[in-house]
């Protein structure tokens, strides 16, 4: 079936406009039994007071948050090897992570990846002072929305970067 999607800018308003070819659109069969009709007295009773409400929410909550963490790669491990030129950070993991969004501030070298969470059996964080010359500090910390964020501080400065995946 093809649609065509126009949007036009005039002045300071805007108009949409949504064309679609009547001829091609397919024919949707009804309902053929009494069976393929839902029915009231099949719906899930609704809450009827507050402890039903909250407890139905509760149960609701729990089933996103773990749908979400499933979906999300997990960091379960860190391993950092001191190198000729710094530090080698690798990260265990329960699938392929994405590549780092860098950016650089100060003397740090901060590195956050997206649709990760952080679940180490030492805790919620990650830290290593003086893991090798020239690196002051490796923090690993989760952050909102599914991301990790890996923050490596230089001594004087800040330190440069290689990524690979594998």
């Amino acid at each position: 079936m093809n649609h065509s999607f126009s949007i036009g800018l005039l002045g300071l308003g805007a108009i949409a406009t949504i064309m679609a070819q009547p001829g091609l659109a397919e024919e949707i069969p009804l309902a053929t039994s009494d069976a393929d009709i839902p029915r009231v007295q099949d719906a899930e009773a609704a809450a009827t007071t507050v402890e039903e409400w909250v407890s139905q929410i509760s149960v609701e909550a729990a089933e996103a948050t773990q749908i979400i963490a499933q979906a999300a790669v997990q960091i379960t491990g860190v391993q950092l090897t001191p190198t000729a030129g710094g530090v080698e950070i690798a990260l265990e993991t329960t699938g392929q992570l994405q590549p780092p969004a860098t950016s650089t501030v100060g003397n740090a070298l901060i590195a956050d990846i997206s649709n990760a969470t952080l679940v180490l059996a030492e805790g919620s964080e990650f830290q290593a002072v003086s893991p090798a010359e020239g690196i002051a500090l490796v923090s690993i910390t989760s952050l909102p929305d599914n991301r990790v964020r890996v923050a490596i501080t230089g001594g004087r400065r800040s330190p440069h970067r290689k990524y690979h995946s594998g």
